[in-house]
């Protein structure tokens, strides 16, 4: 049991040092190889694209790998839940991006 834990905690961590190493690395190359003008729409892009995906994760993910289901039919509940909810509120966040694309653009 003890080795499980060790073993999932360092690759938990291995993957979040990735995820958190790469995007500053591939921000400095597309800032070398692009005008100053194109990186900072795209640097806007990004700002706003991440920010939809914070808030359309809602923990779905989380909650299913973390949570002890008592049976498969219960685990495959709450995985179809979790893919409704996220996929309506996806649609939602990119509708909300496209009908108010222009007020967004003002603000960034």
């Amino acid at each position: 049991m003890d080795t499980k834990i060790v073993a999932a905690a360092k690759w938990s961590v291995i993957t979040e040092v990735l995820a958190k190493l790469i995007t500053p690395l591939t921000n400095i190359i597309l800032a070398h190889m692009l005008a100053p003008t194109a990186f900072g729409i795209l640097a806007t892009i990004m700002m706003v694209i991440s920010f939809a995906e914070m808030l359309a994760d809602a923990g779905f993910q989380k909650f299913l790998v973390q949570h002890e289901f008592e049976s498969d039919k219960e685990k495959q509940e709450a995985t179809d839940v979790a893919f409704i909810a996220n996929l309506v509120l996806s649609l939602l966040l990119w509708g909300a991006i496209i009908i108010g694309r222009d007020e967004l653009a003002i603000l960034v």
